[in-house]
Formats: C-alpha cells, structure tokens, sequence
C-alpha cells in the first residue's frame, strides 16, 4: 500500500512518544514514505482528537478538503 501511494503526502499520529514512534517508524524501514511522524508529546492532545489531526494537516502544508485519515 505505501508504495502504490508513494507520490501522495502521508504522515503518522501516534498517541506515542514522539521519539519511539519515529524510531519504530525507521526500524521497519518505511521512514521515507512518510514526511511527519507526531506523537503525544509533539501533538499536545490524544492522536485522535481533532485538533491534533487539523495540526498534523497544517505542519504538513496540506489540503484538509484532500486529507484521508486511515486508522
């Protein structure tokens, strides 16, 4: 799957430290399909609260019309 949208915009909210989440993130090799990994501690809020997905979308300079959040 991350191959066939290599070309799209895809980043990572985790309810992790942000820290271990990006290191789990490069451990498995697939750190370059994705331009953000947030945690907790980058977030502010609960991965799925609301406000922290809107800030993932602007820290990404990215389209909220366009934005698909798969959980």
């Amino acid at each position: 799957m991350l191959e066939v949208l290599k070309n799209k915009k895809k980043a990572i909210l985790s309810n992790k430290n942000e820290h271990f989440s990006y290191e789990i993130v490069k451990r498995l090799g697939i750190s370059d399909y994705f331009v953000k990994v947030l945690g907790e501690d980058g977030a502010g809020v609960k991965e799925s609260a609301p406000k922290s997905i809107v800030g993932l979308i602007n820290l990404t300079n990215s389209d909220i019309s366009k934005t698909v959040m798969i959980r």
